[in-house]
């Protein structure tokens, strides 16, 4: 994300509560989750969780088997927004089959990037990829770039307004800006434009401030 030159939009932290940005891949030569063989499952946490184990400086830390880990550290990962919360639609499809059997998360040491292996999504070095489709996932939301970004703002003038506000999703603490287009464009354009639109929010937020 530095090589992108972007400028930073709020330094003094008064709108930008966090920054995410979820990137999805499936492996190459093997079948998706809902009729993967455990012994399928175990190839793949091996070659993902060894890849994972030689990275350095800011990335380095370790693999977490989700069969070895205790409850309450599971479920911290899951208050922590760490791990995937049970989605109904992927488990009537059969994507949490034999859970959490040879599934695993990687977390560097500061929490700044995350891996999660043999969940939702794959990850492997070698990619499922289609050159009309691009990137492949067996969830067809993510077809293409696989990329979601995702801003949680803090917009106290903008809510009391309704500004702006039609594809903003509001919970308690604040709201969860996201590009909803995957398809069509590339990783890097994606990315340019969730931080054109927080920009532009920003902008509104601040121009109503000093109103």
């Amino acid at each position: 994300m530095d090589n992108l030159k972007f400028r930073e939009l709020d330094e003094a932290g008064d709108f930008i509560i966090s920054t995410r940005v979820r990137i999805g891949r499936c492996h190459k030569g093997f079948t998706y989750p809902p009729i993967l063989a455990n012994m399928q499952r175990k190839e793949m946490e091996d070659k993902v969780a060894k890849a994972l184990n030689t990275l350095e400086g800011d990335l380095k830390d370790a693999y977490h088997s989700l069969e070895t880990i205790p409850r309450n550290e599971y479920q911290q990962f899951v208050d922590d927004h760490i791990m995937l919360r049970d989605n109904h639609t992927l488990r009537d499809a059969g994507g949490y089959d034999g859970w959490p059997i040879r599934r695993g998360v990687y977390l560097n040491n500061n929490r700044t990037f995350t891996v999660w292996a043999l969940q939702q999504i794959e990850v492997k070095v070698e990619f499922a990829y289609d050159v009309k489709r691009g990137f492949l996932s067996n969830c067809p939301s993510n077809l293409g770039t696989c990329l979601r970004a995702s801003v949680h703002l803090k917009m106290p003038k903008l809510e009391r307004n309704k500004v702006c506000m039609a594809n903003i999703l509001s919970d308690e603490a604040g709201y969860d800006v996201s590009n909803k287009r995957r398809l069509g464009l590339t990783e890097y354009l994606a990315v340019c434009k969730m931080y054109n639109s927080v920009e532009e929010l920003i902008k509104t937020e601040q121009q109503l401030e000093g109103n």
